[in-house]
């Protein structure tokens, strides 16, 4: 065998074992974000068929069909009655936090503090700073055409 064959070969493993061991580190994460959910939690839940936002005490529940085990919280709606899942493992598809009214609510109401300048609606909500900052843009345009004028007549 070649020397660079070899070389391949022993590269190939490394990589091989860097990407087992990324994989088992995440196994080993996602096993413990599982183990340490109590089986019983107070959380909170929308119902979309009410259209009720509350909060219960959901039961754990976990799938190890497939590859990747699936945790969640379970509880029934006071209302009707219908079966309410909250993700543990996750929670980026967690239809709780695109459905529930009081997350649409606190969304709505944190929005104003994320407002930058040049964003639709920063004007109204922050007329002063709007006045500082076209004064401050004002004067630097001046400062530069005095700037580039002052050059000019250097350079003739």
């Amino acid at each position: 065998m070649s020397v660079e064959r070899l070389k391949r070969i022993v590269e190939s493993n490394r990589e091989q074992r860097e990407r087992d061991e990324d994989r088992t580190r995440a196994e080993r994460e996602r096993e413990r974000e599982i183990s340490d959910a109590p089986e019983f939690a107070f959380w909170p839940f929308f119902c979309g068929k009410c259209r009720l936002d509350f909060e219960a005490v959901g039961h754990k529940g976990v799938n190890r069909a497939y590859s990747e085990p699936i945790a969640w919280y379970e509880a029934k709606c006071p209302k009707c009655r219908k079966r309410l899942v909250r993700r543990i493992t996750d929670r980026s598809f967690d239809p709780y936090w695109h459905e529930s009214r009081k997350v649409n609510e606190d969304r709505m109401r944190m929005a104003k503090d994320l407002l930058q300048p040049g964003d639709r609606g920063f004007d109204m909500a922050y007329p002063e700073h709007r006045r500082r900052i076209e004064a401050e843009l004002e004067r630097n345009e001046r400062d530069q055409y005095d700037r580039e004028r002052a050059e000019r007549k250097f350079i003739r």
